[in-house]
């Protein structure tokens, strides 16, 4: 489990990720300014997975899993503001043959700093597949402080930050 957390956080880091819905067609090594892609994001949080039901959101994963055909890894957006939909579609993320998940604090809530720890924590205890911690306050209404971000780190070897 450490080699993938390693190889996560090298690819959470890398500069540019491609998150987009429709890969058909794209070169999934090099961007058109010749920038090398790590891996692609499928349903992140800029995108099209708020727009998405359970059933789209599984179908979507397994349809661009199909057209990367192993090209690249695929990351699977699973974030939602309920955890129990958070695992659901981290299931769905590991049978779509996702590399990870990237998980968002839930949004809308605004969960406090246990409630966070403690959604995150369900998620990693229910769900096989990697996750890397996602914190985008602007979209979500809340702030996964560093404390918060270094217990989970220390409490699981699955997230990635």
């Amino acid at each position: 489990m450490a080699d993938v957390r390693q190889r996560l956080e090298k690819m959470a880091a890398a500069p540019y990720v491609a998150s987009c819905a429709a890969v058909a067609g794209m070169d999934f090594r090099t961007s058109n300014a010749g920038i090398r892609c790590p891996a692609l994001v499928i349903a992140g949080t800029s995108g099209e997975s708020a727009t998405l039901d359970p059933k789209e959101h599984c179908e979507l994963l397994y349809r661009s899993y199909e057209i990367i055909n192993q090209r690249l890894p695929m990351i699977a957006g699973t974030g939602a503001n309920s955890t129990a939909e958070a695992i659901s579609l981290t299931h769905c993320a590991k049978k779509a043959n996702a590399e990870a998940s990237l998980l968002v604090t839930p949004y809308y809530n605004k969960p406090t700093q246990e409630g966070i720890f403690q959604h995150f924590m369900a998620v990693q205890e229910n769900c096989p597949v990697p996750i890397i911690l996602y914190n985008v306050p602007g979209r979500t209404g809340s702030n996964m402080s560093a404390a918060t971000t270094l217990r989970l780190a220390n409490a699981s070897e699955k997230f990635a930050a």
